[in-house]
């Protein structure tokens, strides 16, 4: 299987200098302004997110001032060439193009892929730093967890309500999901509000019976977490003992929790110790990292290594109904927009 790379904002070589024009945008009412991203590289994102139907109608708005950018598609034969094609490029930017090593940002999805790029720029006596921390939110009943973490703080997120709801289900209640977001689009109405009333009997929507069944399940669990009388009380109830599935993320909060005054104070601490790299003010190195971790920050080169279907969009867990693999590729791609750097 081949991997392709993708290198961004740089001189393209002349033998593959042609990429498709055509990229659909999706009809939007509602945008935001990509202030340092090149125009190339706000299209491609919102082409991409284009293809998610259960959205907000969100479109990034381009700077022409920022410039097109440059942009170029390598593929390899396997990792280890691409590894070493990628460090050799590396090189000819600092050594023959007078780049810095921080001006330079490798993003690869999976240690398993920057980590051979690391050890192919340290052979060739190029500085970089890797940024790959354990993957605290790798299972299943991890990524619950947060879920239910992130609903608990906020009422109103949309993605953790909707992976919630779907949990559990073979066709992660799509149909009934559907039947809601109708509503909620006729009434101008939040899911969350909407399955309020819908609990309360003040609204009826036909064959939403177990969507509902889900619903009041996620209220109970709340209503437990907020039962809490401190943070480590929180912790205890959040994290109980039936959840096996969740040692890394226990270890990783474990470590937190004592400098966190609130709930909402824990949660912060483990969004930016799970999605945000600790990059120091002034950068000497090549930095190598996930895509998760890279959000917010921006380079001169960005290369996007491994870019292997079922690596770059993951693929989900086998068993995945074709419902819950939509709503998975959507989250996918929803991250992917917010977090190519520019």
């Amino acid at each position: 299987m081949t991997s392709p790379s993708i290198a961004l904002n740089m001189p393209i070589p002349k033998e593959s200098e042609h990429l498709p024009k055509r990229i659909r945008v999706a009809p939007t009412t509602h945008s935001l302004t990509a202030t340092r991203c090149p125009t190339t590289v706000v299209t491609i994102a919102n082409s991409l997110i284009g293809h998610n139907l259960d959205r907000e109608p969100l479109q990034l708005n381009p700077i022409g001032s920022n410039g097109q950018g440059e942009m170029w598609i390598v593929q390899f034969p396997d990792v280890t060439r691409e590894a070493d094609g990628i460090a050799a490029f590396v090189d000819r930017q600092i050594n023959k193009e007078g780049r810095q090593p921080g001006e330079i940002l490798v993003l690869a999805q999976r240690r398993t892929i920057g980590n051979p790029i690391h050890a192919a720029l340290k052979v060739r006596g190029i500085p970089s730093k890797s940024y790959y921390q354990e993957s605290e939110l790798d299972s299943i009943v991890a990524q619950e967890r947060l879920a239910i973490f992130k609903l608990f703080v906020n009422r109103t997120d949309r993605i953790a309500l909707r992976w919630l709801l779907g949990m559990g289900s073979s066709d992660f209640r799509a149909n009934s999901y559907a039947r809601l977001r109708e509503h909620c689009e006729q009434n101008g109405k939040t899911p969350w509000d909407t399955l309020v009333a819908l609990a309360a009997g003040q609204i009826q929507i036909p064959h939403t019976a177990h969507l509902l069944q889900r619903f009041h399940a996620i209220q109970n669990e709340l209503h437990f977490l907020g039962e809490q009388t401190s943070v480590i009380d929180f912790v205890k109830r959040w994290l109980r003992a039936e959840f096996t599935g969740a040692s890394e993320l226990r270890i990783l909060v474990s470590g937190l929790m004592a400098s966190a005054e609130t709930p909402e104070d824990l949660l912060s601490q483990i969004l930016e110790a799970v999605s945000q790299p600790e990059v120091p003010p002034d950068v000497t190195e090549v930095r190598i990292m996930s895509l998760h971790k890279s959000k917010g920050l921006s380079s001169p080169i960005v290369v996007i290594a491994g870019c292997v279907d079922g690596l770059l969009p993951a693929e989900p867990e086998q068993g995945t109904s074709i419902a819950q693999r939509q709503a998975h590729l959507e989250e996918q791609r929803r991250l992917s927009m917010l977090e190519l750097p520019g």
